[in-house]
């Protein structure tokens, strides 16, 4: 099994890239602990997290072919 995991704004500048694919991560609560191993700087962050363009509140099983997005905090105006 094979997720694309997008990075955007200071995600991406933490991570070093836009994207990344994971594999035989099998929930998202699985994805999220890894990327923060394999990206410390993301975990100062206080990242949200969307699956499929749906915002996450809880740990859902994942399938080939998602996409689960690192957001971090947005502000603007």
């Amino acid at each position: 099994m094979k997720i694309k995991v997008l990075f955007f704004s200071a995600a991406a500048e933490a991570a070093g890239t836009d994207f990344i694919f994971l594999e035989n991560v099998h929930t998202t609560e699985r994805a999220t602990a890894e990327l923060l191993e394999k990206f410390p700087a993301l975990k100062g962050l206080h990242c949200r997290y969307a699956l499929n363009k749906v915002i996450l509140n809880e740990s859902v099983p994942l399938r080939d072919g998602d996409e689960l997005a690192v957001l971090p905090p947005f502000s603007g105006g």
